[in-house]
């Protein structure tokens, strides 16, 4: 039984996407809840307008989407760069900020938490919806720089073996494999080599590819016999 390791481009994905939808949960609930607190002397039968709640929980969705856009936008160099991000997106995150904090802040002094806590407990939730954005937006970067130094490397590499033409023996015929799964396997080989200095075993070129472990020795057999020789592979030998 195969184990999944995710690659190091993408790890902490999930945990990103949980501290995300932790701390924007969180945030939403708490401004909700603080707008069905009852004002002073307000009467027993008192409710919230209904537009009161929609902006309560308007303040943290302004604040999520400012952060996604602020971090996630590729922005030009220059002074509307600099505008935008300085003079127009700041502003929308402070100003959400402070209300998001205030609301959160009103709810735990309500429920009798001390100043300290009612003070610095709404800066952990937005920062937590904060950190996660940015934790997505750097692994997204990751892996874009991944995919570049992959084909980069595909560009530059050297052919390191003289292609072998096989003998005409009694050698079972695999599979036909179609030309696209192969110029596939040759780029995640390439991939491999580059990233960890060696080719990839059979299992490894499956599991990258979501194939069968006799499809991938043939795909590294007719790629490179090398590794053959070197008894990498788990397939018939020539």
């Amino acid at each position: 039984m195969r184990t999944y390791t995710p690659a190091p481009e993408t790890r902490g994905r999930v945990w990103a996407y949980a501290g995300a939808i932790l701390g924007g949960g969180i945030s939403l609930s708490s401004n909700v809840a603080y707008s069905y607190l009852p004002p002073a002397g307000a009467s027993a039968d008192w409710a919230p307008h209904p537009m009161a709640v929609v902006f309560a929980a308007a303040w943290p969705v302004l604040l999520f989407v400012a952060l996604e856009i602020l971090v996630r936008v590729n922005w030009r160099r220059g002074f509307w760069g600099i505008f935008a991000r300085a003079g127009a997106l700041t502003p929308i995150i402070v100003i959400t900020g402070l209300v998001s904090w205030r609301h959160i802040r009103g709810m735990l002094l309500h429920h009798g938490e001390d100043q300290i806590v009612a003070a610095l407990g709404p800066l952990a939730v937005d920062g937590l919806m904060l950190i996660s954005t940015v934790a997505l937006f750097v692994i997204n970067l990751n892996v874009h720089e991944a995919i570049r130094l992959a084909a980069t490397a595909e560009q530059m590499t050297p052919v390191l073996h003289t292609p072998v033409t096989p003998a005409t023996t009694d050698r079972e015929t695999g599979p036909d494999i179609p030309e696209s799964l192969r110029s596939t396997a040759r780029f995640a080989v390439t991939n491999h080599q580059s990233r960890y200095g060696e080719p990839p075993t059979p299992g490894q070129l499956a599991q990258v590819m979501n194939i069968p472990d006799v499809v991938a020795s043939q795909l590294l057999a007719d790629l490179d016999p090398a590794p053959v020789l070197n008894g990498q592979l788990t397939g018939g030998s020539r």
